[in-house]
């Protein structure tokens, strides 16, 4: 029996009409891995858009780390600053010190010399 044009059309106008036609000729035409195909894809688009959401995520929280190191570097260009001034301070101090010590040794030489100068008054 020969299968003309006009087979065919009638054939597509009856799947047309008759979705679960439709159903069974592509279970008699395809095979598994293609019939599972359209549900494999929709797994992948859900897998990737919650991939896309999961970046979305990391890409704020990459943003508010990079904010964080930020300020951090800030901080720490300040405290690096404030470091070196108490040093320097600390350095003027002990500087300060010394000739504080130089100074009390002066003056207790001069009190020793006077000491033995009021002592030699006194004989």
């Amino acid at each position: 029996m020969p299968f003309t044009v006009a087979d065919f059309h009638d054939l597509v106008r009856l799947l047309a009409e008759n979705p679960q036609w439709r159903a069974q000729l592509r279970q008699l035409v395809l095979t598994e891995e293609l019939l599972e195909l359209p549900a494999l894809v929709h797994r992948i688009a859900e897998w990737q858009e919650a991939m896309a959401e999961e970046h979305r995520g990391l890409v704020a929280e990459v943003r508010a780390l990079a904010a964080e190191v930020r300020t951090l570097a800030e901080d720490h260009r300040a405290l690096v600053a404030e470091v070196r001034n108490l040093a320097a301070a600390q350095a003027r101090t002990e500087q300060r010190l010394e000739e504080l010590a130089q100074a009390q040794a002066r003056t207790e030489q001069r009190l020793e010399e006077l000491a033995q100068a009021q002592a030699r008054t006194e004989q």
